[in-house]
């Protein structure tokens, strides 16, 4: 009987030093939601402009760590639906959908001449997706059980007709649960333009302003004629990374 080869002194001090980061990393995580949970709206003016350092890079530590925790929720789901996704294709969807949203709602704020930075727009999305990610994931699992799909991007027909038996005698529950999620979307949506208002530092009137002018009229182009190309080529891409790890 062969036995593995015991670890070298360096991997075991690798290994040590990668699971000393991970707990750094989640307290990270954890005192992000306190602060949270403490300020709501008032966040960016109590934790993130008073504070030196790299906020950026605490955010970026405070988003991979909600992708990672939603990722972790999807897992028994995807099992279910027999589903097979990998982490790399997971992350590079959720990186898809936050460079987009940065860059709409970033654009969006200079247009009503807001005088924040490329690097506080992202700071704030950051902190607010990371924690975000993971809730918005709790509340979709009940519809994402009817609706089977690893794909996030864009759901085609030939999904939606394979969900549609499945949702046939529970139409009143889907509707009511997406009502609940629509109401939590929106709740979160209004705290999220608080933030960016506050980095911005301009009144929530002219964010949203900004928001019809610029934001909207592209999601509703990207959503209606790229999202089936953006869709393919996030997945060949993370077919590529994947071969190469």
């Amino acid at each position: 009987m062969e036995h593995e080869p015991s670890k070298s002194k360096v991997e075991q001090i690798l290994t040590a030093i990668s699971i000393a980061s991970l707990i750094a990393g989640f307290k990270t995580y954890i005192e992000a939601i306190r602060d949270i949970l403490r300020y709501r709206s008032r966040f960016v003016t109590r934790c993130l402009t008073p504070r030196p350092g790299d906020k950026l890079g605490t955010g970026i530590t405070v988003y991979l760590y909600g992708v990672l925790l939603s990722f972790i929720l999807f897992l028994p789901l995807a099992r279910h639906q027999g589903t097979s996704i990998s982490k790399v294709y997971f992350l590079f969807q959720c990186l898809y959908f936050q460079l987009l949203l940065t860059a709409l709602v970033h654009v969006s704020a200079k247009a009503i001449r807001g005088h924040g930075s490329w690097r506080d727009t992202a700071t704030v999305a950051c902190y607010f997706y990371g924690v975000w990610l993971p809730i918005e994931m709790l509340l979709l699992l009940p519809l994402l059980f009817y609706l089977p799909t690893g794909n996030f991007i864009y759901v085609d027909a030939a999904t939606i007709q394979k969900a549609t038996p499945l949702m046939k005698g529970h139409l009143t529950w889907i509707s009511s649960w997406r009502f609940v999620d629509s109401i939590a979307v929106l709740a979160m949506f209004f705290i999220c333009l608080r933030w960016v208002a506050a980095a911005h530092q301009t009144k929530l009137r002219w964010l949203l302003l900004g928001l019809l002018l610029v934001f909207f009229p592209v999601m509703w182009l990207h959503n209606r004629f790229l999202v089936p190309y953006v869709s393919r080529g996030v997945e060949l891409f993370s077919d590529f990374i994947s071969n190469l790890i």
